[in-house]
C-alpha cells in the first residue's frame, strides 16, 4: 500500500530478568500477569483455578494474579473463596521479585480473525519475553501470536480458549518437572 514500514523486534534487558530457576517445591505457584480482560484469557485462567481447586485434595497449585481490568471483581471473588491470590497491578520494577516466587506463568492473549472486540492478532509482548528470560515455565495458547516465538520444546502450548487444557498442562508440569525445566531453559535461550 505504499507505506514505509520498519519492523523492530521486541527485546528485554536479559540481565534484569536473570534469576534462579523455579524451585518446583509443592505447591507450585502459577502466575497470570496482565490486563484482566477476556482477550487476555483471564476468564480461562480463573476457570482453571476453580477447576484445580475443585479436584485437588490438598492444594498442588497456588494461583497468583497481578493486574487490573474488567474481571477484577471475578478475581476478588475467587480470592475470597481461597482459589487464588490477587496482587493487583504491579509496577514493572516490582515484577522481577514477583516472578522469583513463581514456577509457571500463563500467556493467554487470544489471536484469530473472529474474536469479540475486533482483535484479530497479537504481537510478541514484552511481558512474555520477561517471563521467558526469567526462566519460568510457560503455558500459552497454541496460536500464531505465541508460535512466532515458542514451540513444544520451549512452552506448553494448549488449545486456545480451553481452561481444562491449562489444568492438564499444569498436571503434566507437576508430574514431570525435568521436562518442565528443560522447556523453561529453552525459553531462556530463545529470549
Amino acid at each position: 500500500r505504499g507505506f514505509d514500514v520498519t519492523v523492530i523486534k521486541n527485546a528485554v534487558d536479559l540481565k534484569r530478568w536473570t534469576m534462579e530457576p523455579p524451585k518446583f517445591s509443592r505447591p507450585l505457584h502459577v502466575a497470570f500477569i496482565g490486563r484482566l480482560a477476556q482477550v487476555k484469557g483471564i476468564n480461562e485462567f480463573l476457570a482453571a483455578a476453580r477447576e484445580m481447586a475443585a479436584t485437588a485434595g490438598s492444594p498442588e497449585f497456588i494461583f497468583h494474579l497481578a493486574g487490573d481490568g474488567p474481571a477484577r471483581d471475578d478475581a476478588l471473588a475467587l480470592e475470597r473463596a481461597g482459589h487464588l491470590r490477587f496482587h493487583g497491578p504491579l509496577p514493572n520494577e516490582a515484577v522481577p521479585n514477583f516472578l522469583r516466587d513463581m514456577d509457571v506463568c500463563v500467556a493467554l492473549t487470544f489471536a484469530g480473525s473472529n474474536l469479540e472486540g475486533g482483535s484479530g492478532g497479537a504481537g510478541v509482548s514484552n511481558s512474555l519475553l520477561e517471563q521467558m528470560a526469567a526462566g519460568r515455565v510457560l503455558i500459552c495458547w497454541n496460536n500464531p501470536a505465541y508460535r512466532q516465538v515458542l514451540d513444544e520444546r520451549s512452552a506448553y502450548l494448549v488449545k486456545q480458549g480451553d481452561a481444562s487444557a491449562i489444568s492438564a498442562a499444569l498436571r503434566e508440569i507437576a508430574c514431570d518437572q525435568g521436562e518442565a525445566s528443560a522447556r523453561a531453559q529453552r525459553a531462556v535461550e530463545l529470549a
